[in-house]
């Protein structure tokens, strides 16, 4: 079994897991402190939450698109980025 781009592939891909759970996991501790401050309601709660995972289906497909045309690491890298500075 070959390895493309060897362990610095293999170190990228673990940078890109951990920048996600990283966002992910300060983000659920969050939603009671954000909820309270829009003063949502459970069900629109729900719905906000909702639309977060409805809209990942198209971002998806998006993101298969800028494969064709963009090389991965650089696509991953600038995922990263953004996901991170989401975090504010």
């Amino acid at each position: 079994m070959s390895r493309r781009g060897g362990s610095s592939t293999l170190v990228s891909l673990w940078m890109i897991f951990l920048v996600n759970g990283a966002v992910l996991s300060s983000w659920a501790p969050r939603i009671p402190r954000v909820t309270a401050g829009l003063g949502l309601s459970d069900t629109e709660l729900g719905v906000a939450l909702f639309g977060v995972a409805a809209g990942s289906v198209p971002a998806l497909l998006l993101t298969a698109r800028a494969l064709a045309v963009v090389k991965d690491t650089h696509l991953c890298i600038v995922a990263a980025l953004m996901f991170s500075a989401a975090l504010r």
